[in-house]
């Protein structure tokens, strides 16, 4: 029951959002995080690299996360949750342990 339940109202969440199921993977694995980098989305969200580019890209156009620093010589871009996703992913949470 949990995982049919965990996917009934995943889709809906991205139905109403118009989100990717990507996209949701992404912003539920960035949520229990405050930055996160694309090492660690490679790592952790099961997609390829082409596809994490296009959604990283998406999700920021969207405004669902934002850029805090800039790539530069050795250091990766880093991104944040703004408030929009992360209501999005709390109302996830609370309909998962309501029903």
């Amino acid at each position: 029951m949990g995982l049919a339940k965990y996917r009934y109202f995943a889709n809906e969440l991205c139905r109403k959002n118009e989100l990717s199921r990507t996209e949701f993977e992404v912003l539920l694995f960035s949520y229990d995080y405050e930055y996160i980098n694309r090492k660690s989305l490679d790592v952790y969200v099961p997609c390829s690299h082409s596809t994490l580019k296009m959604v990283l890209k998406s999700l920021v156009k969207n405004e669902y996360i934002k850029v805090i620093r800039e790539r530069s010589h050795h250091k990766s871009r880093l991104y944040t949750l703004t408030r929009k996703s992360k209501m999005i992913i709390n109302k996830f949470y609370k309909q998962l342990n309501i029903n």
